[in-house]
């Protein structure tokens, strides 16, 4: 069992910031292997067994998690020899810190850790209409609904403000591990492939690699299914009549250019711009920008 290979870095979020498509392009390298299984979540074994069954991702994390050592292993073996680093992302790791670490120190040992991060209120937004398939609240009424959802037990994916207060969560990160590589979601969107090239330097591996940008993972468009549906049959259905036709599609036009009411808006800048600010000071970096953000 101990020469089985285990994971040499993590990525441990945040969540919509972009970590699945680094993750996925971090695995096209030739000395880089990311488990198939892009969210494992095994160090958060002991919070996903509290969840409640009646969370609406219930049945999709435990579907889609390894919460056993032996089988979260196995994820990681028959690797290529000329591979040197070996990890796997996981975005509630961020958020539970405080189980994670622990966990990951006496498992893996000090490795690099990899933090992704999106402005707050970007941030929650995009995860709000990432839930809008199992979620018809507003954005409003879902950001109210938080502490009643965090009460009821379910996982922390549904904590849209919470999981923005990034300051005590990375914080914790680089208290606890020697190499940590603090790296912000819009530098991805401009500039990738400088990007990358820090985080293949980040991991010591050849940063002269270039891969295809251009190709997306796990963007959040219209994920509701009714909007799916809509897209995909509703508009080209011979049964439905032209004049219904016209208003799914202004229906869909109008969805996606919905963004944040100005109200909401401005109270969730005043809500995360204390954290925003400590956490500028700790990870030296410029997050003005995040101030006065806007939806993209």
């Amino acid at each position: 069992m101990e020469d089985r290979t285990k994971p040499n870095f993590l990525i441990v979020g945040a969540a919509k910031a972009g970590t699945t498509a680094i993750a996925k392009h971090l695995g096209t390298h030739p000395e880089v292997f990311i488990s198939d299984i892009k969210e494992p979540r095994y160090f958060v074994h002991d919070v996903l067994d509290d969840m409640s069954r009646t969370d609406p991702l219930y049945d999709h994390i435990m579907q889609n998690s390894v919460l056993n050592w032996s089988d979260y292993l196995d994820l990681f073996q028959g690797i290529d020899p000329v591979v040197s680093r070996v990890g796997e992302a996981s975005v509630h790791y961020l958020y539970h810190h405080d189980t994670v670490i622990p966990k990951v120190k006496e498992s893996l040992g000090d490795i690099p850790i990899i933090i992704v991060l999106r402005d707050p209120v970007s941030r929650a937004y995009s995860n709000y209409t990432f839930l809008t398939s199992v979620d018809t609240s507003s954005f409003e009424r879902s950001l109210l609904k938080e502490e009643e959802r965090k009460e009821n037990g379910y996982n922390s994916f549904w904590f849209h403000k919470r999981l923005g207060n990034y300051y005590k969560q990375v914080d914790a990160y680089l208290s606890a591990f020697s190499n940590v590589h603090v790296c912000l979601y819009d530098d991805f969107q401009k500039k990738p492939e400088e990007f990358m090239r820090d985080i293949y330097s980040f991991l010591k591996i050849d940063d002269s690699f270039v891969l295809d940008y251009t190709k997306r993972y796990n963007e959040t468009t219209v994920t509701n299914r009714l909007h799916y549906w809509i897209q995909k049959y509703g508009l080209h259905a011979d049964f439905l009549p032209d004049s219904l036709k016209r208003t799914l599609k202004k229906y869909l036009l109008e969805r996606k250019k919905s963004a944040i009411p100005t109200k909401t808006k401005i109270s969730l800048n005043e809500y995360f711009k204390a954290d925003i600010e400590k956490l500028e000071i700790l990870i030296n970096k410029d997050l003005s920008r995040w101030y006065e953000n806007s939806v993209r």
